[in-house]
């Protein structure tokens, strides 16, 4: 008995230590584990600001293993975004964000009685791009890009992200338009247009197995692959420069050309290029719209508000409110469709408080014309950046020339105080009340080169020979002084070259480019409009756009030819300049050898000398020329505290200064408008001078910037009339819970990829979506396996989470039935605008989790098969990886612990539903179609049930306190993460989310 005893006993322990292994066992392997100060915060909406600061702690890089985090820290006077490593939470670099937004931004944060809308017009946001170069920053009514490199480069060199400023430097800015206060109806027309969130997505390839191109999609992809390999002339026909850094290290020609280009290269590789696949910055702000931006940079188009009348008087009403969670965005893997979710708002009505809003948007354009747009896109941002950096550059080699020319005017200074001490006055402008003799420098000048001595005056001949003699005349100060000058003129030209010259032949080879596209463009869809049946004022419409869209490139080719004109004019005129004070030094040492050498013996060191430096006749005629020129001008020594003409540059002709200043011309020097049509800018040495001046490099450059404005404010304004939507709503939820929403896109197998299929390796991953839709709950199973509706190239998944019950649903993005009668490619032409329209149905199931407990977020975690570090050429494999659901998960009391879940969800069972706005409640689901969830820690406990799926989970929290948590997830590194706030500290932890996986695959291949 006792031996049965002790049995008991030792069976009890092992049960005991069998249970507590499976409670704690763990999955994930935890990376970091980081934890920050939030600041105290007062006030009736603790909670909400709380939530504020916690959704926008944190984002991961989707391409590679970086992690970008808001700054809490109380020392710093203005708040910061850092990047870090998400394995050893190195620290990379930092965003200082300016000053004046930070502050807001930061009152934000500390609270401070604020309410809601404060809280919701000083808004941040900021997501990565998708090949993580940029990060874009959203804060109030503005967008900024930095470039990751940039930033890398200026914290390795300054220790920081930031400048003497205070604040970064953004490669980018975008200002959000705001709402027109005339319309009556708009309640909050006063009220700015404020940026909610961000998103960034990109174009990605088709499947190699499962899409099957139409001849349409083929053609385009041909003529693209030829057309990719023309050379660009602007990169390579036109000598390198760095005029695409803008941290200002030409601003006074210093640094060596090695450091400007590699300045250059990393600043220009997070511009996008014309071979960079299609991205597209999605800004959704206040107004419940979303603005569309091409690479983040080209404005596009905006996607209108939602056509529900609820939506619009709730959710528009409220949407500055922070307790309104920002709006989640998905596109399709070729952007042709968008779907945009409107979350539930706290305080509105019952139906709004427990129902989400989506919109699906069909654009075909942007699969249609993706390669155009990329070319218009890269062509925008480069002419813009060009434009930026020569309207910066004026000021730089303006300044640049004065100060080079600076040694010269000190040394003609004493001149004129000598002349003045002799009661002669050379500055007519000057305030001599009781002047001797009044003349100029040129004139006095002009007379000693000629004659060798002055006849003026007498007080002007001693001045003259005192000032040859004096000291500041020694032949070696003039020797050094004549060099300085020479390698300060030359460091100048070098420096106009780099941001001037480049800039402008750029500028000029690319809105070239730009002109041809606008005028294939319009004989394209000129020549298909005129095919099309058509009313005559939609064809009066139509040439009147097409007449102003050539008529601006034709403004903007002109602007650019006027500037190229005066930018080459500066450059002779720095060059020529370069030469004239090479002369004129050369005088100088030529006259000063005279003068001394005046009374000495014929064979003394004087004469020597003077025979020496004696200068030829034609530098005379040259000096006499340009000196009799700059005499019939009026010259003033008065101080221009914006632009001051330099003695020695008025005394020589020199008019750099006055090409690169900004002057209002006279009226009669500018053509008029019958005569700007034939106008074309001429060589500086044209006959054509004389009727035409030379174009000045401000009046130009400013034209130049207006017609580009003009041209991209609207080049397609076709493009919302080809734009459809369509209205979903979610199913209600009970009051009394929470709903959590999560969007995800996928690529599906193609029905005309049928040959295909088999090939595929039924025991590998096939790298796309294929649903296993339910016969029993099926009604359209009639339909033949050619046909069946499991056959779509691309789905949107939408997750419903409320209490323990997450419901998905999958949405068919122009789903067609195979049909032998029907042309594919005359449909994929002609129908491309219905399709939105054309959704027959939609797949839904259920998953259900342990009673008692509640989801708190939920999102999609999967490799999209776009992820690559590549930016030059179409990256990614177009095969998608591993793709899981992930949710924190709050189990109920009394330990109310938090745990992240990950499952899969490609073995469920889908049950097809005829399409209806109102989509299906999730207890009206098939139950063939409903799973229930357990973790795997139990998995060796139970029997094997085709109704059960089993989760990797881990704890991440066991704080009651709280349920505020954050989501972190990117599929394509394979890491996840949650952030928890508990009392002031919030607490970031990043996991390995495919370690088992890995594993498994190991054993297996080891096996």
């Amino acid at each position: 008995k006792s031996q049965m005893e002790d049995k008991m006993s030792e069976f009890e322990e092992e049960s005991e230590e069998t249970m507590t292994e499976i409670a704690t066992k763990q999955s994930f392997s935890l990376l970091q584990s980081r934890k920050f100060l939030v600041p105290t915060s007062k006030g009736d909406e603790i909670d909400e600001i709380r939530r504020n600061i916690l959704r926008r702690v944190a984002k991961l890089c989707p391409s590679m293993d970086l992690i970008l985090v808001k700054s809490t820290n109380s020392s710093s006077s203005s708040p910061s975004l850092v990047i870090y490593r998400t394995l050893s939470w190195q620290k990379v670099a930092d965003i200082i964000l300016p000053e004046s937004l930070g502050n807001r931004s930061a009152t934000e944060g500390i609270g401070g009685g604020s309410n809601s809308n404060d809280a919701g017009k000083h808004s941040l946001s900021y997501c990565w791009s998708p090949n993580g170069q940029c990060i874009a920053v959203a804060q109030e009514s503005s967008v900024s890009l930095y470039g990751v490199e940039s930033l890398v480069t200026a914290s390795g060199v300054g220790g920081g992200g930031g400048t003497a400023s205070g604040s970064s430097n953004a490669t980018w800015s975008i200002t959000l338009q705001q709402p027109s206060s005339t319309n009556s109806n708009d309640e909050d027309g006063d009220e700015p247009t404020v940026a909610l969130a961000l998103h960034w997505i990109h174009v990605g390839k088709k499947h190699p197995i499962a899409a099957s191109p139409s001849a349409v999609e083929e053609e385009r992809e041909v003529s693209w692959r030829y057309q990719s390999h023309y050379v660009d002339q602007s990169t390579k026909f036109l000598p390198p420069s760095a005029y695409y850094s803008n941290d200002g290290s030409g601003e006074a020609g210093g640094g060596s050309a090695a450091d400007d280009t590699e300045a250059s290269s990393l600043a220009h590789g997070s511009l996008p290029e014309c071979r960079t696949p299609l991205s597209v910055l999605c800004i959704s702000t206040s107004d419940m719209k979303h603005r569309l931006y091409l690479h983040g940079r080209y404005p596009l188009l905006t996607l209108p508000k939602s056509n529900n009348g609820m939506l619009n008087s709730t959710a528009a009403s409220s949407a500055r409110a922070s307790s309104t969670k920002p709006p989640l965005v998905v596109a399709s893997n070729d952007l042709a469709f968008w779907l945009t979710t409107t979350p539930a708002i706290t305080g509105s009505t019952e139906l709004a408080s427990s129902s989400n809003f989506l919109t699906l948007y069909h654009t075909p354009f942007l699969k249609r014309d993706r390669y155009a747009l990329q070319q218009i896109a890269s062509l925008h941002t480069s002419i813009t950046a060009h434009l930026q950096t020569i309207h910066r550059s004026v000021s730089i080699v303006a300044d640049s020339w004065k100060t080079s020319l600076r040694p010269l005017d000190q040394k003609l200074r004493p001149l004129i105080t000598l002349l003045r001490n002799y009661g002669v006055e050379v500055d007519p402008g000057a305030k001599n009340s009781n002047p001797i003799t009044t003349t100029s420098l040129s004139v006095v000048m002009t007379e000693y080169i000629m004659m060798g001595h002055v006849t003026h005056s007498s007080s002007v001949a001693n001045a003259m020979d005192q000032f040859f003699t004096g000291v500041q005349l020694n032949d070696q100060l003039v020797q050094r002084m004549e060099r300085t000058l020479l390698a300060s003129m030359a460091n100048v030209e070098s420096t106009a070259i780099r941001c001037l010259l480049r800039p402008t032949q750029a500028l000029g080879w690319q809105i070239q480019e730009l002109g041809g596209l606008v005028q294939f463009f319009d004989n394209t869809y000129g020549e298909e409009s005129d095919d099309d049946e058509e009313t005559s004022i939609d064809t009066v419409n139509t040439d009147h756009n097409r007449n102003n869209k050539s008529q601006l490139i034709q403004e903007l080719a002109e602007g650019s030819e006027k500037l190229w004109v005066g930018v080459e004019n500066v450059m002779t005129s720095i060059v020529a300049g370069r030469m004239l004070v090479r002369d004129f030094c050369g005088w100088l040492r030529h006259a000063g050898s005279q003068v001394k050498a005046r009374g000495t013996a014929p064979n003394s060191v004087q004469r020597e000398n003077a025979k020496k430096r004696r200068i030829s006749q034609a530098v005379l005629e040259r000096l006499v020329t340009i000196l009799k020129k700059s005499s019939q001008k009026e010259f003033s020594g008065r101080k221009d505290e914006k632009h001051q003409i330099g003695l020695s540059e008025s005394l020589l002709n020199l008019e750099v200064t006055e090409m690169l200043k900004e002057t209002t011309r006279n009226a009669s020097t500018i053509p008029s408008s019958t005569e700007s049509s034939s106008y074309r800018p001429h060589s500086p040495s044209s006959v054509k001078g004389i009727l035409y001046p030379t174009p000045n490099v401000c009046q130009s450059l400013q034209h130049t910037i207006d017609a580009t404005k003009s041209l991209f404010s609207n080049p397609l304004s076709n493009l919302p009339d080809q734009m459809k939507s369509k209205d979903i709503f979610l199913p209600r939820v009970p009051k009394n819970e929470q709903c959590k929403v999560a969007t995800h896109s996928r690529i599906g197998r193609d029905s005309a990829s049928c040959v295909f299929w088999d090939d595929i390796d039924k025991e590998q991953d096939p790298g796309y979506f294929l649903p296993r839709i339910d016969p029993g709950s099926n009604p359209y199973a009639n339909l033949s396996p050619m046909s069946g509706l499991e056959n779509c190239r691309q789905w949107f998944l939408i997750a419903q989470a409320h209490g323990a019950t997450i419901q998905l649903f999958c949405l068919p993005l122009g789903w067609k039935q195979n049909n032998d009668d029907i042309d594919f490619d005359y449909y994929d032409i002609n129908n491309e605008n219905s399709d939105v329209n054309n959704i027959p149905f939609y797949l839904t199931s259920k998953l259900v989790l342990p009673e008692g407990g509640q989801v708190l977020q939920i999102g999609f975690y999967g490799d999209d098969g776009k992820s690559s570090l590549s930016s030059g050429i179409d990256s990614g494999t177009g095969m998608e990886g591993r793709q899981k659901i992930g949710f924190v998960y709050q189990k109920s009391l009394p330990s109310s612990t938090k745990e992240l879940w990950t499952t899969t969800y490609d073995s469920l069972s889908w049950q097809a539903v005829p399409f209806d706005p109102m989509l299906l409640n999730a207890s009206q689901v098939d139950k063939n179609c409903s799973k229930e969830i357990l973790q795997s820690s139990v998995e060796g406990s139970r029997d094997e049930e085709e109704d059960v799926l089993f989760a990797q989970s881990r704890t991440v929290s066991e704080e009651s306190s709280t349920d505020f948590c954050e989501l972190l997830l990117c599929g394509s590194r394979g890491v996840g993460g949650v952030a928890t706030m508990s009392d002031e500290l919030i607490t970031v932890d990043i996991f390995d989310l495919e370690e088992e996986d890995d594993d498994d695959e190991e054993d297996s291949y080891a096996d």
